[in-house]
């Protein structure tokens, strides 16, 4: 999907219009294909009903999944940085003879020497690569955000046209019990 944070309003509403348009497409043409089959006696509403609940099982379980992958991702890629982070460190202890995490930052300039510079680089590129981290995880919650007010904005409208809908059937059933009154009396 298209972020919604990048894009201008117009360009959000008109892909919002094509998304619903799709779908009210894709629902009229899935019920054409189910009513014809019906009519050749080889498609029941039951079966419909049957098939939908698979559809919606399968997608729950697809989106587990996915959930799934994700901290699998995020837990391989921390212990990846991990490993990579350890084998620094060896490197830095053959070449300087102190392992950084035993490395302590010197009280001055003056006792400042190569193996502090040596350990003051290996913790800033691991700073960095932490930072990196941060802000993938931040961007990775910023799009679950905005999959959730996709996801509202989606529900929303379907509850505004379902209403719209249970309003036209009440004008209809009151317009029908008018013409009944009237013909009562």
């Amino acid at each position: 999907g298209i972020n919604a944070e990048y894009m201008g309003e117009d360009l959000q509403r008109m892909a919002e219009q094509n998304r619903e348009d799709a779908m009210e497409s894709t629902a009229e043409n899935t019920l054409s294909v189910w009513k014809i089959k019906q009519q050749m006696g080889s498609f029941s509403i039951e079966e419909v009903r049957a098939a939908v609940e698979q559809v919606s099982k399968d997608h729950f379980k697809a989106v587990r999944h996915a959930a799934y992958l994700g901290v699998k991702k995020q837990s391989m890629l921390i212990a990846l940085q991990t490993w990579e982070q350890e084998q620094e460190d060896e490197a830095l202890a053959k070449k300087t003879g102190v392992r950084l995490a035993d490395w302590k930052l010197p009280g001055s300039s003056k006792e400042f020497g190569d193996v502090d510079y040596q350990c003051v680089k290996l913790k800033l590129k691991h700073n960095k690569q932490d930072i990196a981290n941060c802000r993938e995880a931040i961007a990775g919650c910023h799009k679950r955000i905005a999959g959730c007010h996709e996801t509202i904005a989606d529900r929303d409208a379907r509850i505004s046209k379902l209403e719209a809908l249970l309003d036209k059937m009440r004008n209809k059933v009151t317009d029908k019990d008018m013409v009944g009154y009237a013909a009562r009396r």
